[in-house]
């Protein structure tokens, strides 16, 4: 069980990010070079792989919940945890489309994924 951060420690929130952004950081440039790919070029290689990379979207959305946000920082790390969880759900649209084997479903989904991607990353900053 992750701790939760508390105000009182000066550069925890800040740290406790980091450490956030560490356990989703290579998960998050996975994604988005599959996202950024033609719905034609997904293959059995990242089906294999998806389950794991969503998981980790999955961890850090809970980890996210538990970092308690400096004050005036809650609009701001609120951003952060809906924007993990998104990308977590429409990760796991995109696995089910491609699931069926079909890039007709896939290609309607991406332009979305990529967008909830970037919402993950501007998020963070």
């Amino acid at each position: 069980m992750e701790r939760t951060v508390r105000r009182v420690e000066p550069h925890g929130y800040a740290e406790a990010v980091s450490h956030l952004w560490e356990r989703v950081g290579a998960a998050l440039v996975r994604l988005e070079r599959v996202a950024e790919s033609p719905a034609e070029a997904a293959t059995d290689d990242f089906l294999d792989e998806l389950p794991r990379l969503q998981y980790g979207l999955h961890a850090a959305a809970e980890l996210a919940v538990g970092i308690e946000p400096p004050r005036g920082g809650e609009t701001l790390h609120e951003e952060l945890v809906a924007a993990l969880g998104e990308a977590r759900d429409v990760t796991a649209d995109v696995g089910h489309a491609l699931v069926e084997g079909d890039a007709e479903l896939v290609e309607p989904l991406l332009p979305e994924w990529r967008g909830i991607l970037f919402r993950v990353r501007l998020a963070r900053l």
